[in-house]
């Protein structure tokens, strides 16, 4: 088997993987007991909490959650709007940060959102079409799940910030956590998840800046100092944050790496399909993703002819698999046919050349069959 969608998830390393079992065997206390094997789980998490922060270079604490998509719902719902606000998002965001902003406007507050590029990305020229005085929360995500476009978000917030010095900027960094240089600036909430970095599913987090003040929306037993009631899963926790710190320490050779991957598949598609690649010039992209748009085959055709080979790949965002929706390739001025045709090519720092290069070949010839069907 060749795995190509890693931007779905990740396979668990070694290092998250021997993490999680050594609390799931011998350290499954409950953290908010009081004898003292349960104190010293605590503590364990605590000064991993504290690895997690340093990461990103800002001052501020992080909130464990369950996954990236819950992280991003505390941070719309946890802050407290004033009714009527304006809330501004990228055009082309995750659905777990469009369905919550859709939630605000059905609940009468004035949701923007702000038109992205071809390539998925949020420019500042446009972000600044969409901010006004009026404007409290904006969200816009590091990297983009479907196409890979970077956001340079620390630019982002402090433009918006020009305009209304209280907005509170948000970004979903569930693609970038520990895969780009994690430059935050004034951004104040950062979301991301466990599984997309090697480590076990089950886990994330959201990093709030210090003198951020949120509130709950998950009551009960008051864990992590009150933001997100329940029993935290320990294990889980723990491996992300090993891992975090595994990835972080390795991040140079890990992009230099995913970048030759990527060439790879760039330079073969291009020149034997009709693919071609969702790219702008002079615009940001991580190394991990690579999106293609072809005219004559369908993406889910595609998928399923290379997963009856052996080579997985993806079609888009795997929390919309499930569901047909034009939102994304309409924000990317797609026409219909075009976004239909959309494959997601994505990358680990496991990902083997060799492997990739043979993957390219079979995408390449398949697609040379079905276009003649």
């Amino acid at each position: 088997m060749i795995y190509l969608d890693n931007a779905a998830t990740t396979k668990p390393s070694k290092n998250a993987l021997d993490t999680y079992l050594k609390y799931a065997e011998t350290g499954y206390f409950n953290p908010s007991a009081g004898y003292p094997q349960a104190v010293e789980i605590k503590a364990a998490m605590n000064a991993a909490r504290k690895t997690a922060a340093e990461i990103f270079g800002a001052d501020g604490d992080v909130v464990f959650t369950a996954s990236g998509t819950e992280s991003n719902n505390l941070a719309f719902f946890g802050i407290n709007l004033r009714k009527g606000a304006r809330v501004v998002i990228g055009g082309a965001e995750h659905k777990s940060v469009y369905e919550p902003a859709m939630k605000l406007k059905a609940q009468g507050f004035d949701v923007v959102l702000c038109p992205a590029t071809a390539s998925g990305a949020v420019t500042v020229q446009n972000l600044l079409s969409c901010v006004d005085s009026n404007t409290a929360f904006v969200s816009v995500m590091h990297i983009n799940n479907e196409t890979g476009a970077i956001n340079d978000i620390a630019a982002l917030s402090a433009a918006a910030k020009k305009i209304n010095q209280k907005i509170i900027f948000h970004s979903d960094g569930v693609q970038a956590f520990c895969k780009v240089p994690q430059t935050l600036g004034s951004v104040d909430l950062y979301s991301f998840s466990s599984h997309k970095i090697n480590s076990v599913k089950g886990a994330g987090g959201l990093f709030i800046k210090k003198g951020l003040h949120l509130s709950p929306h998950i009551l009960g037993g008051g864990q992590e100092g009150g933001l997100r009631s329940g029993t935290e899963n320990v294990g889980a926790l723990m491996a992300m944050c090993a891992q975090a710190k595994f990835r972080s320490e390795n991040l140079n050779e890990s992009l230099t790496h995913c970048t030759s991957l990527k060439s790879i598949f760039i330079e073969k598609l291009l020149k034997k399909t009709d693919y071609r690649c969702i790219f702008e010039e002079n615009s940001d992209f991580s190394p991990y993703i690579a999106s293609f748009v072809s005219a004559s085959v369908r993406g889910e055709t595609m998928q399923s002819a290379l997963a009856a080979q052996g080579v997985l790949i993806g079609t888009g965002s795997a929390c919309a698999s499930n569901a047909t929706s034009g939102r994304i390739p309409a924000a990317l001025g797609l026409n219909k046919a075009d976004g239909k045709g959309i494959i997601r090519i994505s990358f680990a720092p496991e990902t083997g050349e060799e492997k990739t290069s043979l993957a390219a070949d079979l995408l390449c010839n398949t697609w040379t069959r079905l276009s003649s069907l």
